[in-house]
């Protein structure tokens, strides 16, 4: 019995160690949250906190994504459905899923994470030297003081732009043209302008890292000016620009910026404003052409627009992207007006989806019937343009036989070419459209030569260039010559189509 009691005495005695045992010994032999709850976090020198402390999992600190984002003067979007997180600041950009080890930054690449994001005492934790090192910081650990130091970088929003975009770039040559151009898609398609690729011979494409290939054409869009490449039978590594923003989106006043090889000078960079979303026809000129003060145009295709920007260009940047400051491609710079006050233009991005979305079709017959007709109108209006040069210095003269000739033979031949072109119709939206440039321009010259052969047979005076009359018609034929050189740069364009059609 004794024995027994004994027994039970030393169980009671043992109680006691085994609890000391359980809340002293125990702690040190598993990892706590206390010893995660000593770590310090600052940004610039400043301490941050967080709500919930920041956890060492497998020798990585984790943080309160929010909290980190908050501090870096970043943005994020928490995606429910995908257990996703998306976070910016600028141009840096990071893409994390919940228990997945492979990440995304920059311009869509892929980062293997030693340490996947988690939930964490009911919050997001992320892995804190990625997220502060994609969006541009320095990040120091000092384990002694149990420290996390992140130091911002100090680059320009133009320089994080270039940087971000740089591999997705190339010089594009045909013949002796000259332009730009970038990879768009995971297909490999190059984005440009038509203008730039409707010359003869092959089109060469120059990657960012100096190598060429040959490219082939995928498919055109006259009016719009885009046109999309893609490398002939070439595997290589290509970065595309994934991120975009849509015409929608677009403020004027917004940072802009333009990257090309004007004059061959590659990866050029210009900054600007945009200055406003003008209709097609309103002011379109191929780069390097000369244009005056246009009236308006035809009526536009449906839908159709350019951005104006101030960022400058030149010949050779046709074809390269507009971004915006937060690296998103907004457009694909084509044309500006020599002579004015910074005065640019490029397509929007949205014109390409666009482009994606019409059906291809191998019918060249509208196009043929179209090039056809074309030979002939231009013969035809350079014959009118060389007869009344010839005349119109006896106008102003008010010479009879010049007076009779402008009247017996230049002004029919107008109002002929221009009949035969206004009766023309086309099933094909950009030819039309083309046509009715034409044909404006016609009527402009046919009235503005109606009205200078009208002052000049009624003026009694051997100098009539200041009567109001004559400068009203010397404007109207102006808008003539603009009309007829706006139609000049889309046929080229849509002739293009037949070089590449098969």
């Amino acid at each position: 019995m004794c024995a027994k009691r004994g027994f039970i005495m030393k169980r009671i005695l043992l109680l006691p160690l085994i609890l000391i045992f359980f809340v002293t010994i125990c702690p040190l032999l598993i990892p706590s949250p206390a010893q995660a709850a000593n770590i310090k976090l600052t940004v610039d020198g400043r301490l941050i906190y967080t709500d919930v402390s920041p956890a060492m999992v497998d020798g990585r600190v984790l943080v309160p994504v929010r909290n980190i984002f908050d501090a870096l003067d970043g943005h994020l979007v928490w995606d429910s459905v995908n257990n996703q997180v998306y976070g910016s600041k600028g141009v840096k950009k990071i893409w994390l899923t919940i228990g997945n080890t492979v990440a995304y930054n920059g311009n869509h690449e892929s980062v293997t994470l030693d340490v996947p994001a988690q939930i964490i005492s009911g919050r997001t934790m992320v892995p804190l030297r990625f997220i502060a090192e994609s969006l541009g910081c320095q990040v120091n650990w000092d384990p002694t003081n149990q420290v996390v130091s992140i130091e911002s970088e100090q680059a320009t929003p133009t320089e994080d732009v270039f940087n971000l975009v740089k591999p997705s770039l190339v010089e594009i040559k045909q013949g002796d043209s000259l332009g730009s151009g970038f990879f768009f898609s995971n297909e490999g398609e190059i984005l440009t302008n038509v203008h730039v690729i409707n010359g003869t011979g092959d089109i060469k494409v120059t990657t960012y890292d100096n190598k060429t290939y040959k490219a082939d054409v995928e498919c055109l869009e006259p009016i719009e000016d885009i046109a999309i490449l893609k490398l002939e039978n070439a595997s290589i590594t290509y970065e595309p620009i994934y991120s975009y923003g849509m015409l929608s989106t677009l403020q004027e006043g917004e940072g802009v910026i333009a990257i090309g090889n004007p004059f061959g000078l590659q990866d050029s960079i210009s900054s600007g404003i945009i200055s406003g979303i003008r209709t097609i026809g309103d002011l379109n000129t191929p780069l390097g052409d000369t244009n005056q003060t246009k009236t308006p145009s035809p009526t536009p295709v449906a839908n159709s627009s350019q951005i104006q920007m101030t960022a400058p260009i030149s010949p050779g940047n046709s074809g390269g992207p507009l971004l915006d400051m937060n690296g998103n491609v907004i457009g694909i710079s084509v044309s500006y007006i020599e002579g004015g006050q910074n005065l640019n233009f490029c397509v929007p991005i949205d014109d390409y989806f666009s482009l994606k979305n019409i059906t291809p079709s191998d019918d060249t017959s509208e196009a043929t019937r179209f090039q056809s007709t074309d030979k002939n109108w231009d013969t035809r209006l350079k014959q009118i343009y060389d007869d009344a040069d010839n005349d119109l210095d006896g106008l102003s003269n008010n010479d009879t036989g010049s007076i009779n000739d402008f009247q017996n033979h230049v002004l029919p031949e107008i109002d002929s070419l221009r009949q035969n072109v206004s009766s023309y119709t086309s099933t094909d939206p950009d030819i039309q459209y083309c046509v009715s440039l034409l044909a404006d321009g016609l009527n402009d010259l046919y009235k503005g030569n109606k009205d200078l052969l009208n002052a000049a047979s009624n003026s009694n005076n051997n100098s009539n260039s200041d009567d109001p009359k004559v400068t009203a018609a010397e404007q109207e034929i102006g808008n003539g010559d603009v009309y007829a050189s706006e139609y000049e740069h889309y046929r080229q364009n849509i002739l293009c189509i037949l070089q590449y059609k098969h």
